[in-house]
């Protein structure tokens, strides 16, 4: 399976984006895409149908299983019915633990005088 320090050869905007949040959150989703990318293989479905078949579009999708976004519930929800299979199929998340990834150090936001209360 997939480990918190995933190597990558490629990082786009997008990812450079999840890569600044927490890695717990970053191992969930790349988990949760691996099996969705593995699920639309496995039924010979092409990014583009798996798309259409949740209204939304091939680059939602293949940003979904590339590990780059975090899906809300109500599109796992559409993702399971679209690939007729249960959560657990998809929610595989045996792997991703706190002790894996722990919680980054918070980022120091300093304001100045002009946006104090």
């Amino acid at each position: 399976m997939l480990d918190c320090m995933t190597s990558i050869r490629h990082i786009s905007k997008k990812k450079a984006l999840m890569l600044q949040q927490d890695p717990l959150l970053q191992q969930l989703c790349i988990a949760f895409g691996y099996a969705v990318r593995t699920e639309r293989e496995h039924q010979n479905i092409s990014q583009q149908q798996l798309g259409h078949m949740i209204g939304s579009g091939h680059a939602r999708i293949s940003d979904i299983e590339g590990g780059l976004v975090a899906c809300s519930l109500e599109e796992v929800v559409r993702l399971c019915r679209a690939l007729d299979v249960n959560p657990s199929k998809l929610l595989a998340f045996e792997q991703c633990t706190l002790e894996a990834c722990p919680e980054p150090e918070p980022k120091h936001v300093f304001l100045s005088q002009h946006h104090r209360p």
